[in-house]
Parts: C-alpha cells; structure tokens; sequence
C-alpha cells in the first residue's frame, strides 16, 4: 500500500521476487513511500520510490480529485435532481476511465467510461436521472453518467476508487444543515483555505439548488 493510504494497491506477481504495480503518477516530482504490509497489519519493510511526471495526462489518484458539491436531498418526494460534483485540483488533466462509486455500505454504484477525463481546475457530475438533472439545470455539465442507487438522505459515507481498486477519496456528510435537507440548497465543501484541510468541511450552496458544473466560491 502506499503509506497513510489505508487500501492496498493491486501488486501483480511477475515471478517469485518480482512484482509490478499502478501508481498514482501526478505531474511534477513526488516521492512515493511503499509498505509491504503482513497479514496481522504490522508493517514489514518499505521502499521510497521517486517518479517525475511529464505527461499530459494523468491518472486520477489520491490528493488530485475531490468531491466539491453535492445534492443529496433535493425538494420533492422523488429526489431525482441528486448529483455529485467532482473537482480536479491539479494543473493537469485527470484521466477518470474505470474509477469507480461501489455500493459496499453507500448507496450509489457508478463506473466512469473509458475515456473520460477533467481538464485542469474543471469540474464533472454524475446525477441520478439525466432527464431530470437537464430540465433543472439547462446547460450544467458536463455530466459523466447516470449513477445507481441514490444519495442517503441521512448522509452516509462515500468512497471513490481507481480503475485498479486504489482508494482516491474518502468523505462523508449528513443532515445537519436544515437548508440543504430538502430545503433546496446543496452541500458544498468549504475550500478557502490553504491548505487544504483532510476533512471534509460542508456548507450550503449560495444558491438555491446549487450551482452544478461550476463554483459556488463566495467573494469577500
């Protein structure tokens, strides 16, 4: 696993003392800390890996994606305007091709397609039901697919994973903020700070219904 990563990297046997691995490459320089982990959880070595990266295009990984506004109680009784606003946050374009929302305790499913990917600082949705998301939100996208399931309206918790199984991101909200529990506003993660804090911190949308595919950033 990677170190502080709490899931495991998908390690591919090549022979009795040889392994390959996908790593989260970012652009620039980083240094990345492997744990090799025994089945008590204790840590059994580690090895420091330094990669540059060059390229255009890079894998959506740890660090470089968050989630930055999200429906999950719209007015109404059907809740089919929910949706979840991604955020890339790095000055490189993010390949989201095979990451995935698995129903394992949350209540949504969804596998970005092949190809999809976030433009550096751009945003992507995924929303319960395309028809209507369009009819309430002309022109809002762009929309990567249509999830399974639906956002809890308690809160719950929610993890996004890599097209390999690495776990990218990991957040979880609730119904504390009246306004947002079918009162029409949205939740959106409080960002104005540097750094950025680990946790996930919410406040309710600007504006009613929220502001999917782009900020919600107040000006001071």
């Amino acid at each position: 696993r990677l170190q502080g990563s709490p899931a495991p990297l998908a390690v591919t046997w090549t022979g009795e003392t040889a392994w390959s691995l996908q790593l989260p490459v970012s652009a620039g320089t980083a240094t990345y800390v492997l744990e090799a982990v025994r089945k008590n959880g204790t840590v059994a070595g580690t090895a420091a890996i330094q990669v540059n990266g060059t390229g255009g295009i890079f894998p959506a990984g740890p660090g470089n994606l968050m989630v930055s506004e999200l429906h999950y109680n719209p007015p109404g009784p059907d809740d089919t305007t929910e949706f979840i606003e991604l955020l890339n946050i790095t000055g490189a374009t993010l390949n989201l091709s095979g990451c995935h929302f698995d129903d394992n305790g949350q209540g949504l499913t969804f596998t970005f397609p092949s190809g999809t990917a976030i433009a550096p600082g751009g945003r992507i949705l995924v929303v319960r039901d395309a028809a209507a998301f369009a009819a309430a939100y002309p022109g809002a996208g762009p929309v990567a697919g249509v999830f399974t399931g639906a956002l809890d309206n308690s809160g719950e918790e929610v993890v996004l994973f890599s097209a390999s199984g690495q776990e990218i991101l990991r957040f979880t909200y609730d119904d504390s903020k009246g306004s947002t529990d079918g009162g029409g506003r949205s939740l959106v993660r409080a960002i104005g700070c540097t750094p950025l804090p680990a946790e996930y911190i919410w406040r309710p949308s600007t504006a009613a219904g929220g502001n999917p595919g782009t900020t919600d950033a107040l000006t001071f």
